[in-house]
């Protein structure tokens, strides 16, 4: 029996770009991962707008569709 532990990926298209990241990675850390500034981005997963306040206890799925758009100041 293998006693070395095997971490498992997670497949992820970001702005159509093919990530992969380990298992259990919150979107939060996604942006880390991708040195993305949190406070400059909005977060699409799915097609479902997530809300900033969720990103450090939504972990991303594989195979996940997520969109990350510049956020813009003005009226």
């Amino acid at each position: 029996m293998n006693n070395q532990q095997t971490e498992s990926l997670l497949t992820l298209l970001v702005n159509d770009i093919r990530h992969q990241v380990p298992s259990g990675t919150s979107l939060s850390q996604l942006l880390t991962i991708l040195d993305v500034e949190s406070n400059s981005v909005a977060l699409v997963c799915n097609g479902q707008v997530v809300p900033k306040n969720l990103w450090q206890s939504t972990c991303c799925e594989d195979n996940a569709q997520i969109e990350l758009f510049g956020a813009v100041a003005g009226g």
